[in-house]
């Protein structure tokens, strides 16, 4: 009798006891989950910063011997050449004896005042004028080395009508037609100005070609002082070290001898600063648009330097690179060189500059790295990228345009009054439309 009374009691103390020892177990287990989950995390966290630090070690390494290397090559290329070599002395450019370059300062690293600069510089250019206005006038000045060199570079060619067939054999650029249309406006302007004239014409795509980058900041600055835009702000960065690798393309193209003409001078600073207005206007309307302007002109760029390295590899490879190439591409801070190649592992990009042809491959290749990066600025999503979108805008911007004429002509032919005491009949307006729809 008392085992059967106790056995209830028994029973329950029992699952009190089971269930006090389950929930001790069950902490002692949480607890020992945590202080593994601790420990792994720590380990973990102690392998990242070890594996972190031995990157860092590595690139350090990396950056010394890249630069030892390239400084190996200038020394190198010191001994190898003449005194008037081919870093810079054969420099034939018209501006650097007004304007000068960064990398040889002479005199103050400042302008001096907008009138001073500018009387300065309209007094070179007014000689220049005089000079291509009567050709009498002209000093022969240049050193037989430069005058050697300028016959040389004058014997390069380049053929409009391949570099066309080549952008027909590629993919094409996707473009709605108000932006194809001055596109090709302006890529045979250029095949009828600078036909036989590779040079300037190089020197003068590289002049307009650093406009839309400096554009493209100045609206982004603008959205982001005033409050609109600022998630964009890394894009800055690309496009500055764009316009710096096309400023370096503009000076190689000046030291070739690229800006000695007048005219090729004022077509290409007035060209620039219209283009520049022009695209800020275009940026305000549809950023993408912009860029996508910009990828049709990159992509054109692409073209033809590609066919000037086949046109011209035999000559090109027996040509000295200019000093801007040297200072630019085999420079040993490659910041701004490394921070456009946005298609590409960082640093993976190293040229070696031996002749003019390792010059204009190395720029062919920039551009096509500009095409990526234009491309990839895009909104897909926007209205100018949707071929359907494009054709309705279109057809209503036609039969907004055309509509006045064609109603007024209807109406001048059913002799329907459209404007009866000074105001528009709207009801036979209403029904002379209906009779426009119903033919």
């Amino acid at each position: 009798m008392k085992d059967q009374l106790n056995r209830p009691i028994f029973s329950r103390n029992f699952r009190k006891l089971r269930s006090v020892t389950n929930d001790a177990v069950g902490e002692e287990c949480d607890t020992t989950k945590k202080n593994v989950n601790t420990l792994a995390k720590r380990r973990l966290a102690n392998q990242v910063g070890q594996l972190e630090e031995e990157r860092e070690a590595l690139r350090r390494q990396l950056s010394v011997l890249d630069i030892n290397l390239r400084q190996a090559k200038q020394a190198k290329r010191e001994l190898n050449q003449d005194p008037k070599g081919s870093n810079g002395d054969l420099d034939m450019g018209f501006l650097r004896e007004s304007a000068g370059l960064y990398f040889e300062p002479e005199g103050p690293g400042l302008p001096r005042n907008i009138l001073l600069t500018a009387a300065q510089s309209l007094w070179r250019e007014g000689g220049g004028l005089l000079q291509a206005l009567l050709p009498f006038l002209q000093k022969e000045e240049m050193e037989p080395e430069k005058r050697t060199l300028l016959a040389r570079l004058q014997k390069l060619e380049l053929s409009n009508a391949a570099i066309w067939e080549r952008e027909r054999s590629r993919e094409e650029v996707y473009a709605p037609w108000f932006i194809k249309i001055p596109y090709l406006a302006l890529c045979y302007t250029l095949d009828f100005v600078f036909d036989g004239r590779p040079i300037p014409r190089f020197w003068f795509l590289e002049t307009v070609a650093r406009t839309p980058y400096f554009s493209y900041n100045v609206m982004l600055y603008i959205y982001e002082v005033v409050g609109w835009w600022r998630r964009s702000s890394d894009l800055r960065k690309v496009h500055f070290a764009e316009e710096w690798n096309e400023y370096h393309h503009l000076l190689i193209m000046e030291s070739m001898g690229g800006d000695r003409g007048w005219a090729d001078r004022f077509l290409g600073y007035h060209s620039a600063v219209l283009y520049f207005l022009a695209l800020l206007f275009l940026w305000l309307i549809s950023p993408t648009t912009a860029y996508n302007f910009s990828e049709l002109i990159e992509a054109h760029a692409v073209d033809t330097y590609a066919q000037f390295l086949d046109q011209n590899e035999d000559l090109l490879k027996t040509l000295p690179p200019p000093a801007a190439a040297l200072q630019y591409y085999e420079s040993t801070d490659m910041y701004l060189f490394d921070e456009f190649q946005t298609s590409r592992v960082s640093k993976s990009r190293r040229p070696t500059i031996g002749n003019l042809y390792d010059v204009f491959l190395n720029i062919r290749e920039d551009e096509g790295e500009h095409v990526k990066t234009m491309e990839a600025c895009q909104d897909q999503n926007s209205f100018a990228r949707n071929p359907s979108t494009v054709a309705l805008a279109t057809a209503m911007l036609a039969a907004i345009v055309t509509l006045p004429s064609l109603l007024s002509n209807v109406a001048s032919k059913s002799g329907v009054e459209l404007i009866v005491d000074g105001s528009l009949d709207i009801e036979a307006l209403i029904d002379l439309i209906l009779t426009v729809i119903v033919l």
